[in-house]
């Protein structure tokens, strides 16, 4: 639940630009080199953008060149959509080059049994909306522990002076109404949660001024309120302006409603939406084809009881999981608790060449991520 401190930002007054986030580069940005066939020459270039690369050659690997569990999810995705092949983050991990992971999928058609992603219109949506299955397991536990901090996703946006502070209120409404799930509540109807969608829901950007010394503790404590999710929407918002003239944004937000790759694309609207308010027009973004409601609905249906994909995959997990204790027990420098307190702090440590060699080798043999090792 501690805050997570985010890279300096400048921006100041009404006139100032924060810098743009990066997006992903357009199709035709980059260049494939060596690719054997069209197939191959596609699977480049959607490895390339997938790491914002400029360059991808078929034999280039995915975690040598900055890859990870979340990108390979992103890949997967795009190798489905792209070329109908049925993609999944293993496949990538064990064949992370276009060529090796083109020979490993072969002709696998994704095949036309999966109800496909598609835009439900709010008139046509059930009046009872379920959360997702990762939804509805955040709602479970925050029923059983009720609010905490433990699902915080706070980011902190440093700045080297102050912004508009109207304009950044008006800008992050822009945000929240773009994106359903930053609006959303999760109430219960008997014992049963469900989403609902705020149509005007208040959004604000609170002031604080303090002293320079005193603001990392207050963005630490601020980062630590809980949220109840069932009561209030998922974003919360303050702006900490110190008396040296620096200042620190502080988006909190509960993980229901984001994860580690939404950050970016958060930050990224809020970016383009600050912009468009200090040139004094509304963002002019392309709709989004879903929403985060479609998608829960979307699931339920792929996972439903007569759904064939629920079967086959309760089938194997079953199996898997047969006889497996239930407490994977690992060496630690102290007893387990019975109840988590969720106190955690964050410890620095310098590795050296060679030992940071070492780890990347210990990856590379295992087919992990450099972050799974050092986990």
């Amino acid at each position: 639940g501690g805050a997570v401190a985010g890279p300096r930002r400048p921006a100041a007054g009404r006139g100032a630009r924060p810098p743009a986030a990066a997006p992903d580069p357009a199709p035709g940005r980059w260049t494939v080199t060596g690719a054997a066939d069209p197939r191959e020459e596609i699977l480049c270039g959607l490895f390339a953008g997938t790491l914002g690369r400029e360059t991808y050659g078929p034999d280039d690997n995915f975690f040598k060149l900055g890859g990870h569990s979340l990108l390979a999810g992103r890949l997967a995705n795009r190798v489905h959509g792209a070329l109908g092949l049925r993609a999944a983050i293993r496949d990538v991990f064990l064949a992370p080059t276009p060529r090796r992971l083109l020979q490993r999928l072969g002709t696998r058609a994704a095949g036309d049994d999966r109800p496909a992603l598609r835009p439900v219109p709010p008139a046509l949506r059930p009046e009872r909306i379920p959360l997702s299955y990762a939804q509805r397991r955040l709602w479970f536990q925050t029923r059983v522990e009720g609010p905490s901090a433990a699902w915080n996703a706070p980011v902190v946006l440093r700045m080297d002076a102050l912004p508009d502070q109207a304009l950044l209120a008006a800008a992050l409404r822009d945000v929240v109404e773009r994106h359903e799930v930053l609006r959303t509540v999760y109430p219960a109807t008997d014992g049963e949660p469900r989403q609902h969608i705020l149509e005007d829901p208040r959004v604000t950007v609170d002031r604080v001024a303090c002293a320079a010394a005193e603001a990392t503790g207050l963005v630490t404590a601020f980062a630590r309120l809980p949220i109840d999710i069932a009561t209030e929407p998922p974003l919360r918002a303050r702006l900490f302006a110190a008396d040296d003239g620096t200042a620190a944004l502080v988006l909190n937000v509960h993980h229901i409603a984001t994860d580690g790759w939404s950050t970016g694309c958060l930050l990224a609207d809020l970016d383009t939406a600050y912009r468009a308010r200090t040139d004094g027009r509304t963002p002019g973004w392309t709709p989004l084809p879903v929403q985060y409601a479609d998608y829960a609905l979307w699931q339920h249906e792929l996972l439903g009881d007569t759904h064939p994909t629920a079967r086959d995959q309760l089938t194997h997990w079953r199996a898997a999981l047969d006889g497996a204790p239930a407490e994977t027990r690992l060496p630690a420098d102290r007893p387990r608790p019975v109840e988590p307190s969720h106190r955690g702090a964050v410890v620095s440590a310098d590795l050296g060449a060679g030992v940071h060699r070492a780890l990347l080798g210990v990856a590379r043999e295992r087919r992990a991520t450099f972050f799974m090792v050092v986990r």
